[in-house]
């Protein structure tokens, strides 16, 4: 996501650039990015290239978009589900959830939400 589709504060209360998200993905292995420099291949260990960064985000958003598509199936079949509606911080996944549960675009229902919240209607 973009910057400013960023709307919480971040789990280490750094910045929100790319790189600032790469260095906190690359502390969940215990590393730091290397960007650009040479280091000496005892020095690798605690170094990871931005592309490894890259790879390890690719597979948590597959993992999750999994795991949520699971949830949902689940709680299909459970309530007998025919129409979904997509909110949330998570709306960025919409697109990966569209393409395997066909889920309807239903955006302007949430602005319509947010809109009643702040006039308390």
């Amino acid at each position: 996501i973009s910057e400013n589709e960023w709307t919480t504060e971040t789990a280490d209360g750094k910045g929100k650039s790319i790189i600032e998200c790469m260095r906190r993905i690359a502390r969940t292995v215990c590393c730091d990015v290397s960007e650009g420099e040479i280091y000496e291949t005892s020095e690798r260990k605690s170094k990871i290239s931005k592309e490894d960064v890259t790879q390890i985000a690719k597979y948590f958003r597959d993992e999750q978009i999994k795991t949520i598509n699971r949830a949902v199936e689940r709680l299909e079949k459970k309530y007998k589900i025919k129409n979904r509606l997509i909110i949330g911080v998570g709306k960025f996944l919409y697109n990966d959830l569209n393409a395997s549960l066909k889920y309807e675009d239903l955006s302007a229902v949430k602005a319509l939400y947010f809109l009643t919240m702040d006039l308390q209607i």
